[in-house]
């Protein structure tokens, strides 16, 4: 239901005289014969902006010396001092910034023209050096945020701020020789002791590969595996060496800091999947199988790996391929039987799913009796 002219100024009179809601909701029924709620009057008021009508706690005198005395203290907390001392109240400084907000009048009192023009003159200094010197010219307590929003509003731009705690570190030649030694070097701690050995620095590898991620200074760190790194990978595999071994002796050797899973995608674009070495998997022959620590994959004519049980049983979408004596490296067709993921995960439950073939070739035949029964007894209900 819409609120006519009669009912809005009905409301816009009861605020100005009370401010609970409740009362108001009680009042506006018995007028005009409806069943309102609390929350659509609230909600009624704020939308046409008569919910705001508190300046029953401020006087006329008040709001008048609050207008005009806003722009001339250089914080709102002396602002609330000498009004709260003036009045003789004890409004918060919450209080007073929703009042003037209300009234649309912004926070620009915090500066005057004179803290612009002092912030201008001065803005080759980064923000904290900024804000101490702003402080200790003008007695205030401005943070380096508070300069920073204020340098922003008056439209200046501060690249140095961006780069300053960098700059201090390392000059634009240090820079620019990382950048031109980055695709030369074989790993992170190369390049390190190159950088170090031409500027007569002490940098650590971890340094040296914040300032590359800082700048972006690797356009390739995703695919950054020299022939060394390659050849130490095919070197180090072995079926008695974890992939989770096989990163920690990499990371050592040259000083990165590659994550299990960026080590076992290049193992298995290599080819070199843990228990097997040879060819990489793109050149593979159809048919061919590699070990890998969720099981053995076979390549398929579409040239995609699939578990070797699936392919075996021609599982479709949804299906599991059941090891009869938990065995996943028996590949016996005696061994294996397809089951839908609610049979598997009934079995597990039931606690029937042994390394003894026939508990588990019993489990799944009673599984499977439940399930039957179970739909029977839904037909004949239905």
């Amino acid at each position: 239901m819409k609120y006519t002219a009669e009912m809005i100024d009905f409301l816009r009179e009861k605020a100005r005289e009370t401010s609970d809601k409740g009362e108001i909701t009680r009042l506006f029924n018995e007028r005009f014969g409806t069943n309102k709620t609390e929350g659509a009057i609230k909600q009624a008021m704020f939308y046409r902006n008569l919910c705001e009508k508190r300046d029953d706690k401020y006087t006329p005198e008040m709001m008048d010396y609050l207008c005009r005395n806003a722009n001339s203290f250089e914080t709102r907390a002396e602002l609330v001092r000498h009004f709260n001392e003036r009045f003789g109240t004890n409004k918060t400084l919450s209080g007073i910034q929703q009042f003037l907000h209300g009234r649309g009048i912004s926070a620009d009192v915090f500066f005057t023209k004179e803290m612009d023009t002092f912030i201008i003159e001065n803005r080759e200094l980064t923000y904290s050096e900024l804000s101490q010197a702003f402080n200790r010219r003008f007695g205030t307590q401005k943070t380096k945020e508070h300069i920073g929003g204020r340098y922003r509003k008056l439209g200046l731009v501060c690249s140095r701020e961006i780069k300053s705690r960098a700059n201090r570190k390392y000059k634009q030649e240090m820079i620019d020789f990382i950048r031109d030694n980055l695709p030369r070097a074989t790993s992170r701690r190369e390049l390190t002791q190159l950088f170090n050995a031409r500027f007569n620095e002490n940098k650590d590898v971890s340094s040296i590969r914040s300032l590359i991620n800082r700048y972006n200074l690797d356009q390739n760190k995703r695919t950054f595996f020299t022939k060394e790194m390659e050849n130490f990978l095919r070197e180090n595999v072995s079926p008695n060496v974890s992939y989770e071994q096989l990163r920690k002796i990499f990371n050592e050797k040259f000083g990165e800091k590659r994550t299990l899973s960026s080590i076992q995608r290049k193992c298995d674009s290599l080819g070199i999947g843990c228990g097997s070495k040879g060819n990489t998997s793109r050149t593979r022959k159809i048919g061919s199988e590699v070990v890998r620590p969720q099981g053995v994959y076979i390549k398929g004519e579409d040239g995609k790996w699939r578990l070797k049980q699936s392919v075996l049983c021609n599982a479709r979408a949804g299906e599991r391929i059941l090891f009869y004596d938990k065995n996943h490296g028996n590949f016996s067709p005696d061994n294996m039987e397809k089951v839908t993921r609610g049979e598997f995960q009934a079995l597990v439950k039931l606690g029937m799913y042994s390394e003894e073939p026939e508990v588990t070739k019993a489990g799944i035949t009673f599984v499977r009796l439940a399930r039957r029964l179970k739909e029977l007894q839904k037909k004949r209900e239905g």
